[in-house]
């Protein structure tokens, strides 16, 4: 099933609380779902930082994502056909054996 990446921009005088949330979204997913149109919400991410909500999804097309979105009253600023990756998990030996890594602090420069 293709992906989605849809980039909805948070203002910073706006909140993450103004932005539709994961359980939103996924309703207005499971709503407009079908047999014949599969949709659904794989993830949100919200990075504060860079103003910037992530939602991931898996659809036949761009526009049933965008239907989502209106649905729930998601504003989309962007969305990019995605592809996000699927890790086998690492057998536990592979755990044990694994080299010990330390981590010193990074000295600024004046």
């Amino acid at each position: 099933m293709p992906e989605f990446l849809a980039e909805v921009y948070v203002s910073d005088r706006s909140s993450a609380s103004s932005v539709p949330g994961t359980d939103e979204v996924r309703r207005a997913a499971e709503i407009l779902a079908t047999d014949a149109a599969p949709v659904r919400l794989i993830r949100q991410i919200h990075v504060p930082e860079e103003e910037t909500c992530f939602y991931l999804f898996e659809a036949p097309s761009e526009g049933l994502v965008l239907e989502v979105a209106a649905r729930s009253g998601l504003r989309i600023d962007n969305v990019v056909g995605a592809v996000s990756g699927r890790f086998a998990p690492l057998p536990s030996r592979a755990l044990r054996n694994r080299p010990k890594v330390r981590v010193s602090s990074i000295q600024e420069e004046s």
